[in-house]
């Protein structure tokens, strides 16, 4: 089981954190909260206590809690601090130690992550960008802040950005994945949908869930991503462009026009490969029998024009008799840097069963979960420059 030391500092976001620790308590993590005197306002040792399950390093008059809150060091995998005002940055850059968190931050020696919560002010203010600036120099890792409403009443960048990237990024973190910093990355995702009439379509079973997690864990792990989608995607504020369309003409059309200055395209798309001929203007009536023909849709990544530097990672579904050889195929006529392939049971599902194959080799994974499997073409993403 991992185990996370959680700092909860005094942002009015500090509410926020008992249903973090509940998201993080479903995957099986470990918690231990140490929290500052300011954070007591807003959230309570005893809520934090029963949501996590163990005892809440507090602030003391005394010396007798130094040893506990420095035992994170020896009992965790990864430090967050959420929320982590402005103040709290700017102490951990000066290497302060007059607390218990503080002093925590300051000795743990593995994988921390910082998540900013303050006003837009404070947020664009030199200095505090100077200070995460500095903290990224150190390894430390920084998600967020969002735009949005903030508890003044303005509107700007300085939210906390929402628990599901937290725990996304915790779970990256934790699995090792490696960043790809600047690297320029599109995702197309999402099943297509063919119009028959304006209320019918001809789709699949695709949800997109891979996609979506794949692209938001790029995104967290430093790529300037781009996503070409038919299914809406959650906000996040480390995804550069979210493009949405429906069917696979559209879906070309986006991939092609961002594709020129990008440096790697993942496409778990679910391609339609059929369309209708004739799409009717008019809802068609119903009547007791009606054919339909069809003609097939244009293929997507056989038609990109690639770059030297340019890296496309394809995906093959197939049933089982047929998978490998089908993907080794697909791999060798697209010109594909590697593909991913898995069977039609996969749609929808939680946990994933798929094979990798590049030129030099072949890797096979069962029962990952969905951000097991984003960390995994993450790294095959890193591997293939």
């Amino acid at each position: 089981m991992a185990t996370v030391t959680l700092g909860i500092t005094g942002g009015i976001a500090a509410y926020k954190i008992p249903d973090l620790i509940r998201q993080f308590r479903k995957l099986g993590i470990e918690i231990h909260c140490i929290v500052t005197e300011t954070a007591l306002r807003f959230v309570t040792a005893e809520t934090l206590a029963v949501v996590s399950e163990t005892d809440v390093v507090v602030p003391a008059t005394s010396g007798s809690s130094i040893i506990r809150h420095l035992h994170a060091r020896q009992s965790s995998d990864l430090m967050v601090v959420a929320p982590a005002t402005a103040n709290f940055v700017a102490k951990a850059v000066a290497g302060l130690a007059d607390s218990p968190l503080l002093s925590a931050f300051l000795a743990f020696p593995g994988r921390k992550l910082i998540v900013p919560a303050m006003h837009d002010t404070m947020w664009l203010n030199p200095a505090t960008q100077r200070n995460i600036t500095q903290l990224e120099a150190w390894g430390v890792e920084i998600i967020g802040p969002d735009t949005g409403a903030l508890a003044s009443g303005d509107f700007g960048v300085g939210r906390m950005i929402d628990s599901e990237f937290i725990i996304l990024k915790a779970q990256l973190m934790l699995l090792g994945t490696p960043r790809l910093n600047d690297r320029r990355v599109m995702v197309g995702l999402g099943g297509t949908r063919e119009a028959i009439d304006p209320v019918r379509v001809i789709s699949n079973l695709s949800t997109g869930k891979l996609g979506s997690t794949l692209a938001h864990a790029l995104a967290l792990q430093g790529a300037k991503v781009s996503v070409v989608s038919t299914i809406p995607q959650a906000k996040n504020p480390h995804i550069a462009n979210v493009q949405m369309v429906s069917s696979a003409q559209e879906l070309k059309s986006g991939i092609s026009e961002i594709w020129p200055n990008q440096d790697i395209l993942y496409m778990p798309a679910a391609v339609s490969d059929f369309k209708p001929a004739h799409q009717s203007s008019d809802k068609i009536k119903r009547s007791s029998r009606m054919t339909i023909e069809l003609d097939p849709t244009e293929d997507i990544i056989g038609g990109l024009v690639r770059l030297p530097h340019q890296r496309i990672v394809g995906f093959c579904l197939e049933s089982d008799t047929k998978l490998r050889e089908s993907a080794i195929q697909k791999l060798k006529t697209k010109r594909l840097d590697a593909i991913v392939a898995n069977t039609p049971t996969q749609f929808g599902s939680d946990t994933r069963d798929f094979w990798v194959i590049t030129p030099h080799g072949e890797t096979e994974y069962t029962g990952l979960s969905l951000v097991e499997t984003a960390s995994v073409l993450i790294a095959l993403g890193n591997d293939i420059f």
